[in-house]
């Protein structure tokens, strides 16, 4: 997705949660995306909306003590680690271990006995 792309689904994300959400920065650094959106309402709304709209994007809320305004800063992962976080998260689930050991143990069984067929035919 272009950066524009980025910035305008993590703003339509935001105003889910609160109209007057805006976005006050966007940078893009190699292959990351690092975007600041400001709002009024809660942080945690926002956390949660930005959080289920980017899975594998960091977000952070904040708190500006100058000028009392707040908001959220989401940092876009790049294809290459975006891929590594999503493995990750394929990886620590259970179930999915669980099934991965599984078809291993039938790969094992199946090679020993294609073995035991070619030895002994």
């Amino acid at each position: 997705m272009p950066l524009a792309g980025f910035a305008r689904s993590a703003e339509d994300a935001c105003r889910t949660v609160d109209d007057s959400a805006r976005l006050a920065f966007v940078s893009q650094l190699h292959d990351r995306t690092m975007l600041r959106l400001r709002s009024a309402k809660p942080l945690d709304e926002l956390k949660a909306s930005l959080s289920a709209r980017f899975p594998l994007a960091r977000v952070r809320t904040y708190s500006d003590c100058l000028d009392g305004t707040a908001g959220a800063e989401l940092e876009l992962p790049g294809e290459d680690e975006a891929f590594a976080l999503a493995r990750d998260r394929v990886r620590a689930r259970p179930f999915l271990r669980a099934l991965r050991r599984l078809s291993q143990l039938c790969l094992i069984m199946a090679v020993l006995v294609h073995l035991k067929e070619t030895v002994y035919a």
